[in-house]
């Protein structure tokens, strides 16, 4: 009688034992994890929430930086539409720089003059990225390019205002007065084509920093992969011969309970 509780005791410990194996393999399977649980891996689970917690903060810089080069893309597109309107304005400047034009054409001219200003005050006042105002005085923006602490990229954001262009008085009524404002044009152009330049500076590197950040994202994605996934082949394959076990052990607790009920009848 001892031996046939044994038996069924050693036998059920076998059934719990794959038991928990099946649910293990099956688990596996179903997230395509290696590693689901503390119990799995302690130590390769710690690696992998470092890993993950490193993911988090390159998908974030990357974000960050795009959004950087998007607000730069803004800045830019809006600086060539105020280069645009500085070139009609010297235009203008030059046409009425000549004792050929009459009263009556200077004051039309002044009426286009005044409207360009217009325009690029109204840019300039208005314009914004995500609520940020983008030319109404310098301003230094830091953009968090990647998951270490103050790792940042710094973005200049310089007045562009018709006081900063030097343009705020200029008019083109008479001779010597357009002669002036074309000077002072000049000067509103090379300040504008310089701002563009930092600017396509500053988009470059935002560029490179993404790509860099993409990079060290995809391998240490990898690295996650190689430790926490599993091989589904592998998986299916050790799934199925823990099935075949859980079956196996289940029969062998059954007939081993058969033995003892048949025992005990001879017994009784």
């Amino acid at each position: 009688m001892l031996i046939s509780n044994a038996l069924v005791l050693g036998t059920f410990s076998k059934l719990n034992k794959n038991i928990k194996k099946s649910e293990r393999c099956n688990a596996m399977a179903s997230s395509g994890k290696r590693i689901n649980k503390s119990a799995d891996d302690a130590a390769g689970l710690g690696i992998c929430e470092s890993f993950k917690a490193q993911v988090r903060g390159l998908s974030q810089g990357e974000r960050n930086t795009q959004e950087g080069l998007s607000l730069l893309q803004c800045v830019d597109g809006h600086m060539e539409e105020i280069q645009k309107d500085l070139q009609r304005m010297r235009e203008m400047a030059i046409e009425n720089a000549t004792n050929t034009r009459s009263d009556e054409d200077r004051e039309k001219a002044q009426k286009e003059f005044n409207q360009i200003k217009e325009n690029i005050k109204y840019v300039s006042q208005n314009a914004e990225f995500n609520n940020i105002k983008l030319f109404d005085k310098d301003k230094k923006l830091s953009i968090q390019i990647k998951y270490e602490p103050f790792i940042y990229q710094e973005i200049n954001l310089n007045e562009l205002t018709l006081n900063s262009l030097g343009i705020e008085s200029d008019n083109v009524l008479t001779r010597d007065a357009a002669s002036k404002a074309i000077t002072s044009i000049d000067d509103a152009i090379l300040k504008c084509i310089s701002q563009r330049v930092a600017i396509g500076s500053d988009m470059s590197r935002l560029e490179t920093a993404l790509n860099d950040g993409k990079n060290t994202n995809s391998s240490t994605t990898a690295s996650l992969s190689r430790i926490e996934d599993i091989d589904m082949a592998t998986a299916a394959m050790n799934l199925f011969k823990s099935d075949v076990l859980v079956k196996y052990t289940n029969a062998m607790v059954f007939h081993a309970n058969q033995d003892t009920n048949n025992t005990m009848k001879l017994l009784g």
